[in-house]
């Protein structure tokens, strides 16, 4: 018990400071760490509308958890603090798989193997890389949710489970084959409750609660588009033209995600088919959207599918009745865990460390760049390149240039954009900006008639205000 949480406090040490880096060395985005925090900023203060992404706040995803979080919001928390709760979030997760390890094959020490397997799987480093997301806040409250159901706790199921759906409604979905394997292994009524609880739940937000929130349905059933009109579409789809599915999911290397999912687990998941169909759904929507992105497993979108990964490869490695094919299957584990860890990894022993995706090294850049945001007064409306942009996110208007100028990642389709005119102060990396948005802000932002004060103008930097020229 203790190993495992001197583990989960290097596992948070670690991240959480490598995270705090990558935000002060301006490795943080707009998409989708800005996002979420002034997501968090504006539910606190009674606002709605995110100007990064150009939606309602639960138009955008429906994340009522994120309530939790407003009365640190008030006390002036930020980045750093949604990145480290996340890290800390994770970091838990070790206890219920070591708790359901031991559950299920009363040895705490192999119950520890698999406990840091998960901790050091390659996906979990990744998704914890990608700065704060909802629904990696979502797999520990579903890893407790599981363990409960294999204590006879249904009261406590029914809490976590309720907890891991605020934070992202795609965390029902594994929550609804939770009840589907729960009604295969004989528990029907629990599991048709269950299954039908979080189903539909999921169809409400998808019908009702984001599309009260904007016009069109949620705006990520467009990723399904080539396949079908939402969910009910694809399903004909299935049903009429199966091929067509067939192709997408060799299009997304359908194989090799299984076959790297399950890999730092020695491919034990494939001992439960029952565990493995808990992450499996979310596994296929990933595989079924047309964005390469939702492919692979070095980011947040693995969040999901590595509960599923996890608690198969806890239920795999029990399976057996040996205790010799047990201790095999735990070693196997253990050496995979460690191979892939190093060779895909994240962490500070892994090939990838220095690859450039951490921000390993300080520089007199950043010293400027925080200079600068220090400028930008705090009730600001603001247009800034999208590296900086979660470092201004703090405040009611705040756009990711060239918005809201020329529409860009904003809303549906570009739709609705906002007035130029309210924005007051320009934040921009000329380094990030391309040869037509360089043209635009030179030749039509900063034209004479606009009132603009260029307050810095530099190789890789300007700073302009409208309020410095009042």
């Amino acid at each position: 018990m203790i190993l495992v949480i001197l583990i989960a406090i290097i596992f948070y040490g670690f991240f959480a400071y490598h995270l705090y880096l990558r935000h002060q060395r301006f490795g943080t985005f707009d998409y989708d760490l800005g996002i979420w925090d002034q997501s968090v900023w504006l539910i606190s203060r009674g606002h709605s509308f995110n100007t990064i992404r150009g939606l309602n706040v639960f138009g955008f995803h429906a994340t009522p958890a994120l309530w939790l979080l407003a009365p640190f919001s008030w006390l002036g928390a930020g980045p750093v603090f949604l990145n480290s709760l996340m890290v800390f979030s994770v970091a838990v997760g070790a206890w219920p798989v070591f708790r359901l390890g031991k559950h299920l094959l009363k040895n705490e020490w192999w119950s520890l193997v698999l406990a840091v397997a998960f901790l050091m799987h390659f996906s979990t480093q990744w998704m914890v890389q990608s700065t704060f997301h909802p629904e990696v806040m979502a797999v520990t409250p579903l890893l407790f949710a599981w363990l409960a159901t294999h204590q006879n706790r249904w009261g406590a199921f029914a809490g976590w489970a309720m907890l891991a759906i605020a934070w992202k409604e795609d965390a029902a979905v594994v929550v609804a084959m939770m009840g589907l394997v729960l009604l295969m292994r004989g528990d029907k009524e629990r599991g048709l409750t269950i299954f039908g609880a979080a189903t539909a739940w999921f169809a409400l937000v998808l019908w009702l609660v984001i599309p009260s929130q904007v016009s069109g349905g949620a705006f990520y059933l467009g990723h399904f588009g080539h396949l079908g009109d939402g969910p009910l579409g694809m399903l004909d789809t299935l049903l009429t033209n199966p091929t067509t599915i067939w192709r997408q999911l060799s299009k997304a290397q359908f194989f090799g995600y299984f076959r790297d999912l399950f890999a730092p687990f020695g491919f034990t998941p494939l001992l439960s088919p029952g565990g493995f169909l808990i992450g499996g759904a979310s596994s296929v929507l990933n595989l079924l959207a047309f964005p390469p992105y939702s492919w692979r497993l070095d980011n947040y979108y693995a969040a999901l599918p590595v509960v599923g990964a996890t608690l198969a490869a806890v239920e795999g490695v029990a399976r057996p009745s040996r205790e010799s094919t047990r201790a095999f299957l735990v070693g196997l584990v253990g050496v995979s865990m460690i191979a892939t860890s190093i060779t895909w990894g994240a962490a500070w022993y892994s090939d990838d460390f220095k690859s450039g995706r951490w921000p390993n090294h300080d520089s007199s850049i950043y010293d400027l760049q925080r200079r600068i945001i220090d400028q930008v007064p705090d009730d600001a409306a603001v247009s800034a390149s999208y590296l900086m942009v979660s470092h201004l996110s703090h405040r009611e208007k705040i756009y990711t240039f060239p918005n809201p100028w020329a529409p860009s990642n904003w809303g549906i389709g570009d739709e609705n954009p906002h007035s130029p005119d309210e924005v007051t102060w320009l934040v921009i990396d000329k380094g990030l900006t391309n040869p037509a948005h360089t043209l635009l802000l030179y030749e039509v932002v900063l034209a004479e008639d606009q009132g603009w004060t260029i307050l810095f103008d530099e190789e890789l930097f300007l700073v302009a205000s409208r309020e410095a020229s009042k």
